[in-house]
C-alpha cells in the first residue's frame, strides 16, 4: 500500500479535521530529545533548528509529516487515558477513529517517509513514527540519582508526574519499582504460566509497559525490583521449596505442608535459596519484565533468611553441610547465564562492605563482582548495631558511617580488581527516612557527601530509600 505524502493530502483535508489533527499534535508532550528549548516542529513543516545537525532535521521532519497521520496512535500508545479527558464526545470518537486508521497505515506511512525525506533510512522513519518513550530508550546514567516507588506509587499519576519533573529538574536519573515484593506478589500482568498457576499474580500495575514508556519519555532510567527469596507466595503453592519449622516436623512429621513453614521475625515466608526451581521462577519473572522495556533487574533478598529463629530452619533442598556462600554464588551464576545480556543489580546488606565473612545468609560483595552491573549494598546509617565505628547511635552519624562503610568497600573492590575479573559498580542505597534519628535534608546531604567522597573517581551514584516514597528533594538541589 503506497500512501500519498503529506503535501499532497494535507490541503484537501476539511477544516474540521485539521482542528482534530491540530488538537491531537498539540496536546502530545513533547520529547525529551524535542523539549530543550533549541527548537520545535511547525504543523506548516518549517522548523526553527537551531544547533542540530542535518540528519536530526531529516528526523524531526520526518516526524512531523508522520505525526498528522500517526499522531493519534502516537497518542494512544503514550497514554491510554487521554482521550478521555477531551470532553466532547464527537471530538474523543473522531480521535479514536483516526487513531486506529493511523495504526493500521503506520507501516506504509514509514515507507511514505522513506521515499519523500531524502536521505532518510528506514529505520529513521520507523523512529520518526515509534510511539513517544521507544524512541531509544534512556541511557544508562554515568552518575545514577535514583529513588524507589513501590507498586502503589506506581500506579499514581502524582507519585509518577512528581518523578518526571524531577527528572527534568535534573535531580534524578533513575526510577527503581517495585515488580515482585515480599509477600510474593507479581505487581503486574504477568505471563509466566507459573506466576498464573500459584496466583501469585495481582494486577497492582494495570500496564506496566505503558508506565515504563512514559517514565523513558520523562528521560528516567527504569530499573525493576524483585524481591527474591523471601516469597509468601511461591512458598505456599510448593510447601516442597519451601523453609520449614524443624519443631513443628518434629511434631507432624517429616510431611512438609502449610503446617510446618518456618517463619521470619515478621511473620513472612521464604523458599530455599538452593532451589534450582525458585531460581528459574524468578528468571521467568524477570524476562518478561525485560519484555516490557524496563532497562534494568534489580534483585532484592538474594540471600537466606537473616531474623527470625535460625536454628529451627529447615532447607529443603541446600545440604546441611552445604556452604550458603556457595549456594547464593550458584545463583549469580546461573542468574548470569540466562540473562546474559541484561542490566542487572543486586541489593546487598550494608554490612557487606565491612564484613570478610558471609555474615550467615550467604553474602559477600567480592561473589557478585562478576556476575552484576551493580551492587547496592543498603548502607542505612540506622541498620548499623550500636558501638559500630565507635558509635552509640550509628544513625546520628550519617557521613562518617555512610563514608567509612564505603571507602573500605571501594578499597576491597579495588583490591579484587587487580587479580579477577569484575564488572559491578558500586551504587549504594541511602537512607531517607527517620528511624534511629530525624532525618532531613541535611542528613540525606551528608550521605551523598560521603559516597562521593568515598569512591573518587569511582563514584557512580546512588539510590534513595524511603518506604513510603516520600523523598527529601532538597539534598538533591
Amino acid at each position: 500500500m503506497r500512501f500519498p505524502s503529506s503535501s499532497s493530502w494535507y490541503p484537501t483535508v476539511p477544516l474540521g479535521a485539521r482542528l482534530i489533527l491540530w488538537l491531537m499534535v498539540g496536546i502530545v508532550p513533547p520529547q525529551p530529545a524535542l523539549a530543550n528549548g533549541r527548537q520545535r516542529i511547525c504543523l506548516d513543516h518549517r522548523f526553527r533548528s537551531q544547533g542540530r545537525s542535518a540528519s536530526e532535521r531529516q528526523v524531526d521532519r520526518a516526524r512531523c509529516q508522520a505525526w498528522l497521520v500517526a499522531g493519534a496512535s502516537v497518542l494512544i500508545n503514550k497514554e491510554p487515558f487521554f482521550l478521555m479527558r477531551i470532553r466532547l464526545p464527537y471530538l474523543r470518537v473522531a480521535a479514536l477513529i483516526l487513531a486506529l486508521a493511523a495504526a493500521v497505515f503506520r507501516p506504509a506511512v514509514a515507507q511514505q517517509l522513506q521515499s519523500t525525506v531524502p536521505g532518510l533510512g528506514v529505520e529513521a522513519a520507523r523512529q520518526a513514527l515509534a510511539p513517544l518513550g521507544e524512541q531509544g530508550r534512556a541511557n544508562v546514567p554515568e552518575i545514577f540519582k535514583g529513588i524507589y516507588l513501590s507498586f502503589w506509587s506506581a500506579t499514581l499519576p502524582s507519585r509518577v508526574d512528581n518523578a518526571i519533573q524531577l527528572a527534568q529538574d535534573g535531580l534524578i536519573n533513575t526510577v527503581v519499582i517495585d515488580v515482585k515484593d515480599a509477600m510474593g506478589r507479581v505487581g503486574f500482568d504477568s505471563s509466566v504460566p507459573q506466576v498464573v498457576e500459584y496466583r501469585s499474580r495481582e494486577r497492582i500495575i494495570p500496564d506496566l509497559s505503558a508506565l515504563v514508556r512514559k517514565l523513558h519519555a520523562g528521560g528516567l532510567h527504569v530499573a525493576a525490583r524483585m524481591v527474591t527469596f523471601n516469597d509468601p507466595m511461591l512458598a505456599r503453592a510448593r510447601p516442597d521449596l519451601a523453609v520449614h519449622s524443624k519443631a513443628l516436623l518434629d511434631e507432624e512429621g517429616t510431611q512438609l505442608s502449610a503446617e510446618t513453614f518456618w517463619q521470619d521475625e515478621r511473620g513472612l515466608l521464604w523458599v530455599d535459596p538452593g532451589s534450582r526451581e525458585a531460581w528459574d521462577y524468578n528468571i521467568a519473572i524477570a524476562k518478561d519484565v525485560l519484555s516490557r522495556g524496563v532497562d534494568e533487574v534489580n534483585f532484592d533478598y538474594i540471600r537466606f533468611p537473616s531474623g527470625g529463629s535460625l536454628d529451627d530452619m529447615h532447607l529443603p533442598v541446600t545440604a546441611e553441610d552445604e556452604a550458603k556462600r556457595d549456594v547464593i554464588v550458584r545463583f549469580f551464576k546461573h542468574l548470569r547465564e540466562q540473562l546474559p545480556d541484561a542490566r542487572l543489580s543486586a541489593d546487598l546488606f550494608g554490612l557487606v562492605t565491612v564484613s570478610h565473612d558471609d555474615l550467615g545468609i550467604g553474602q559477600v560483595i567480592e561473589d557478585a563482582l562478576p556476575y552484576f552491573d551493580a551492587l547496592c549494598p543498603m548502607v542505612y546509617p540506622s541498620h548499623y548495631a550500636e558501638g559500630f565505628y565507635g558509635f552509640e547511635n550509628p544513625a546520628e552519624h550519617p557521613y562518617e558511617v555512610v563514608n567509612y562503610s564505603m571507602r573500605l568497600a571501594s578499597e576491597r573492590l579495588r583490591a579484587h580488581a587487580a587479580t579477577a575479573p569484575q564488572r559491578a559498580a558500586l551504587i549504594p542505597w541511602l537512607q531517607d527516612f527517620s528511624i534511629g534519628a530525624e532525618y532531613d535534608a541535611d542528613m540525606v546531604r551528608a550521605q551523598i557527601r560521603a559516597v562521593s567522597d568515598a569512591m573518587g573517581e569511582d563514584y557512580r551514584g546512588f539510590l534513595l530509600w524511603n518506604p513510603k516514597n516520600q523523598y527529601s528533594t532538597d539534598a538533591l538541589r
